[in-house]
């Protein structure tokens, strides 16, 4: 049995090493293979989202096998990274994760969640368009931003997206 949980100070290296683990799966896509080298979240990062209550862990037998990372900005939050150990994917728990973030970002009064991710790859943009996500053609403020760092740090290596979901009252 799964349990879904906010994360704790205490668990910041291990929601680390499961987004290091979670990107090895990218070695298989012809042309991701650079993905897998990418740097992390850093502590700072990941330890400021959890005291914001902004991290939420999967735990199977009390270890973590999946994790979304979330920042608030206003009313708006943005699902940094949905991770889970490739030996519990195609499980739910991508989905469990994000119902969480939804549930959360609604009980904090934000009107949407907003990400960024690779548009061709399965498990990234096409899933989170079943998922009601919608593709975002000209990202604004803060958003803006982020796909200008990505940029900045070689993410757009592959296509990638700007997508959104808003929320119901």
């Amino acid at each position: 049995m799964t349990t879904l949980r906010h994360a704790r100070p205490e668990e910041t290296a291990a929601i680390i090493a499961l987004e290091n683990t979670a990107a090895r799966v990218y070695r298989a896509l012809e042309g991701y293979d650079w993905v897998v080298d990418m740097p992390p979240m850093t502590e700072d990062e990941v330890g400021r989202a959890i005291e914001a209550e902004a991290v939420w862990v999967a735990l199977l037998e009390g270890v973590i096998v999946g994790a979304a990372v979330c920042f608030w900005h206003g009313t708006d939050c943005h699902l940094r990274e949905l991770n889970v150990h490739p030996r519990h994917a195609r499980q739910g728990l991508g989905s469990k994760l994000l119902a969480a973030v939804l549930e959360g970002a609604r009980n904090k009064g934000c009107s949407r969640v907003a990400l960024t991710t690779f548009s061709h790859v399965p498990f990234n943009g096409p899933w989170y368009e079943r998922t009601g996500f919608r593709t975002i053609s000209r990202p604004a403020g803060w958003l803006a931003e982020e796909r200008a760092e990505e940029a900045r740090i070689g993410l757009d290596r592959q296509p990638r997206q700007a997508m959104e979901l808003h929320l119901e009252g």
